[in-house]
């Protein structure tokens, strides 16, 4: 929850009060959190937990200063500015995931054209810190 909660005050953190920065990092560490579950939802290979901190929580983040930015924010008396701000970072995060879906979609390409998605489920199972690099994460006991 510690985590998440970072990633989500840190497009905020200077912009807000201690409380709404509490406030925002508690909201962001939940959905999170659900966010988190949602690679089990449809299966994809998440092993670091990226899109449910990293995607999920950070836009909440950048969203949520919109929201509760110091005497600026939607909620906290910015009024029609509150409002324009609001938007501001609404159009920030979908253009953030624009832009970092064309990249990754370009990167996934020439991976796959070049290397391939993963390695044989062998050298998966046997462990590719072995199989690929010739070392051992661990000291094997003998």
């Amino acid at each position: 929850m510690l985590l998440r909660g970072l990633v989500t005050i840190t497009p905020a953190a200077g912009d807000l009060t201690p409380l709404t920065a509490i406030v925002l990092g508690f909201i962001g560490g939940l959905l999170g959190a659900w966010g988190v579950g949602l690679k089990f939802k449809f299966g994809f290979d998440d092993s670091l937990d990226v899109v449910g901190v990293h995607l999920v929580a950070a836009l909440w983040g950048t969203v949520g200063v919109g929201l509760l930015a110091t005497d600026r924010g939607l909620l906290t008396g910015g009024g029609v500015e509150g409002l324009k701000l609001f938007a501001v970072q609404i159009l920030i995060a979908v253009v953030a995931m624009l832009v970092s879906a064309i990249f990754t979609a370009l990167i996934a390409w020439v991976l796959k054209a070049t290397m391939g998605w993963r390695v044989q489920p062998k050298q998966e199972f046997t462990g590719i810190d072995i199989t690929c690099h010739g070392e051992s994460a661990y000291e094997r006991s003998v």
